[in-house]
């Protein structure tokens, strides 16, 4: 266990002028000053928006380095603030309940009472499974098991898609909207602070099954033998649009270049990486099946090395994702 540290207190605002005092003195950057100190960056950040006090041997550390001093600090012990807060905790729980047990084997044998004789019949919102409309098989829902194949993970109750809140803003938009039409279902977006992720994310017990019923995975992919499940393999339009869903999740466009004799050539590629064997090789018998030329790379990707497949995969597979298409724009100069 790591051990607690007093911490420095500054009024509010002070703190943040204080550390942009100390960059300014020092000529560093954040990031720079964070590996001086010996603290992840994202920590550093977190003090100069005064969401966290500083521990007392970083102040230390801060003052000997820069040289700077500081009046109008208070010192305070580790986890100072818990007091107040058990406090407020305290009559939050009277003003509710109007009472603070203070036998905890008690109110548990209690409770065990309650849940026996009464709690357990009563169909509270909190115990009733909430509907989930199950699609039937279609292009649509295809497309969606590409896309949890992909970026998906699936827990007890929970599907949850990864996406780059950056780079994928315009398709985490269009995954939202197809999961929403599949299932009727809302679909929320968590980001983290700091975080360039942001997870789509259905809370259906009822989702789960289905999706496990439809050939997916809950828990490890890669250690259930992660491929494209029977149902869109027999069929080519549904191994399309899985493969859409894949691609646009797992895969990537890019230039690759070789110096040669002084001249510089750049080829495009199209490649989809996954440490899956089964689905490594369904997707290749998948581009095989539609008369492309797909490669096997270092035992890890699938790959589309000639232009031709390249713009002929843009042409009768396709992408919704912007990302992969203005890539596709940029090194081959589209479909034509």
């Amino acid at each position: 266990m790591s051990k607690l540290h007093s911490r420095i207190c500054f009024p509010a605002g002070r703190q943040r002028i204080f550390l942009q005092k100390v960059l300014k003195t020092m000529k560093m950057t954040g990031q720079v000053c964070a590996k001086q100190l010996g603290v992840h960056p994202r920590t550093f950040s977190d003090w100069r928006r005064e969401e966290y006090s500083l521990p007392l041997p970083i102040f230390k550390k801060i003052i000997r380095k820069s040289g700077l001093s500081v009046t109008n600090v208070e010192i305070r012990e580790p986890q100072w603030h818990l007091e107040e807060a058990s406090v407020k905790g305290g009559f939050a729980h009277y003003k509710k309940y109007g009472s603070v047990s203070i036998d905890e084997d008690l109110r548990k044998e209690r409770w065990r009472t309650w849940w026996e004789s009464e709690g357990r019949f009563k169909q509270s919102n909190w115990f009733r499974t909430r509907p989930v409309r199950k699609p039937i098989p279609n292009t649509a829902l295809a497309e969606f098991v590409g896309i949890v194949i992909g970026d998906g993970g699936i827990t007890n109750r929970q599907v949850t898609i990864t996406l780059n809140s950056e780079t994928d803003h315009e398709y985490s938009q269009f995954v939202s909207g197809l999961v929403t039409r599949l299932f009727k279902v809302p679909v929320s977006k968590i980001m983290r602070k700091g975080d360039i992720a942001v997870r789509l994310t259905c809370s259906r017990t009822e989702m789960v099954r289905i999706c496990i019923g439809i050939g997916l995975k809950k828990g490890n992919k890669l250690k259930q033998n992660l491929d494209i499940p029977l149902w869109i393999m027999r069929n080519p339009q549904y191994a399309r649009a899985c493969l859409r869903g894949l691609m646009d999740t797992d895969g990537c466009i890019f230039n690759e270049c070789h110096n040669i004799r002084g001249k510089r050539y750049c080829y495009p590629r199209l490649s989809l990486v996954s440490a899956s064997e089964q689905l490594r090789h369904s997707v290749k018998r998948i581009l095989h099946e539609h008369g492309f030329s797909p490669t096997l790379r270092n035992a890890r990707s699938v790959n589309l090395e000639r232009r031709e497949d390249i713009v002929r995969y843009f042409r009768k597979i396709g992408s919704n994702n912007l990302k992969h298409i203005r890539r596709f724009e940029q090194f081959t100069g589209g479909v034509g």
